[in-house]
């Protein structure tokens, strides 16, 4: 009997370990999908509303660095 619960013991720990990996894993997707729904938002603004006279230069650079995507 203690054999057994042993096992499973290790069994759930193993489990544990697998899903905080997963969980790691996800917060870094999430951090990567923020930021582009930030990007869009923003870029939405400048669409509906037109860009803000000091982010013409930033968009100049951002327009460099996709072309080289």
């Amino acid at each position: 009997m203690d054999f057994e619960l042993e096992s499973k013991v290790i069994k759930l720990e193993s489990m544990i370990t697998v899903y905080d990996e997963h969980i790691q894993e996800l917060e870094k997707e999430n951090k990567v999908l923020e930021e582009k729904i930030k990007f869009l938002e923003q870029q939405l603004n400048y669409k509906s509303m037109g860009r803000p006279a000091e982010d013409l230069d930033m968009q100049a650079f951002l327009s460099i660095g996709r072309n080289q995507l």
